[in-house]
């Protein structure tokens, strides 16, 4: 297995949706933060979403572990809500916002 590395991770994030929406989390500005520590085997996920309070965080979180499990299994995975950033419209993708109507 190769070493995974940022960009690694993100593309494999752009697989998982937004279950409401439909759109990637990446596309949707949702991934503020991914560090990779392959010595020690880990992957450090940060995401924001629309709100805090909003009732599909564990869903997400999880798509986003079970997502980076399946291809790196030896590696601890741990993704954690970013509450120094807040999400606003802007975060998305520029043709997204234009879908939407942003």
């Amino acid at each position: 297995m190769v070493n995974p590395t940022k960009k690694d991770v993100m593309n494999l994030l752009k697989d998982v949706t937004d279950p409401e929406l439909g759109y990637s989390i990446v596309d949707l500005g949702f991934v503020t933060g991914i560090s990779v520590n392959n010595k020690k085997k880990t992957i450090n996920v940060k995401l924001v979403l629309t709100t805090p309070l909003c009732p599909l965080t564990g869903y997400v979180f999880t798509m986003v572990e079970s997502k980076l499990k399946r291809k790196y299994p030896k590696y601890s995975i741990e993704v954690e809500y970013d509450f120094d950033t807040q999400w606003t419209p802007e975060r998305i993708k520029p043709e997204i916002r234009k879908k939407l109507g942003l």
